[in-house]
């Protein structure tokens, strides 16, 4: 798969190993959180999982990986919403002229 940026390939390694081990960091955290644990588990705990955090991935525009100004229900920048909605190529948007 080719991607238009590097930032664009990170965010799609990320996003593909957090939904392979989503039960896994769930498992995890609720370990880490667990105070009857003792203190040197936890913190063991906390050295496997720390690439696997939900809040690594950052929304992008699919088309040029800007990471500002994400429309969510579109997948793209405002800048390539207004241009594409301006050229009538999104189907139900219309321009106010």
């Amino acid at each position: 798969m080719r991607f238009k940026t590097k930032f664009l390939k990170s965010d799609y390694k990320k996003r593909y190993l957090i939904k392979k081990e989503e039960n896994k960091i769930i498992i995890n955290s609720s370990l880490f959180k667990n105070q009857i644990l003792p203190l040197s588990i936890r913190e063991e705990i906390f050295k496997t999982s720390l690439n696997m955090k939900r809040t690594q991935v950052r929304n992008r525009c699919i088309l040029t990986g800007r990471q500002r100004g994400i429309l969510s229900n579109f997948g793209v920048s405002r800048l390539i919403f207004r241009k594409e909605a301006e050229k009538g190529n999104i189907p139900g948007i219309t321009s106010h002229e």
